[in-house]
């Protein structure tokens, strides 16, 4: 991998290992609600898949070794990290838009707010993400 280590000895920084336990977290608590509630549909199964694949090539960013093991296919991940959470995003914000309780008005300011708040949730792993591909795209 042709970039240099961000961290002290290629280690992960503390804000971004912080960062990953929380989102990692949340994500299990989530999914873990969705899974016992019998709600865990492919729409779920991809917004998993993109959490993966966006926490990993995040990972490869920060943590050098890690980057070297998965080579090319870091950037391949992240890829399919950022088309999931667009789907994912757009099929909320359609979901949204169908809620038949909401005032129109309403529906267009809950689908706003849930995807900048997707979006910010996700900003850190898109940002490593896209240093990943920066890196390799100009070694």
């Amino acid at each position: 991998m042709p970039v240099e280590s961000t961290g002290s000895g290629g280690g992960i920084p503390l804000w971004v290992a912080v960062y990953l336990a929380a989102y990692i977290a949340f994500s299990l608590w989530s999914y873990w609600d969705d899974l016992a509630k019998k709600n865990f549909g492919r729409w779920e199964a991809v917004e998993a898949v993109g959490n993966v694949s966006l926490i990993t090539a995040a990972i490869c960013y920060w943590h050098y070794p890690f980057g070297e093991l998965l080579g090319r296919w870091a950037v391949v991940l992240f890829a399919l990290g950022v088309f999931s959470l667009i789907g994912f995003t757009a099929h909320k914000a359609v979901a949204t838009q169908r809620d038949v309780t909401a005032t129109p008005k309403e529906r267009v300011g809950f689908s706003v707010a849930g995807a900048a708040f997707l979006l910010l949730l996700n900003a850190p792993l898109l940002w490593g993400g896209f240093q990943l591909v920066r890196a390799w795209a100009f070694a």
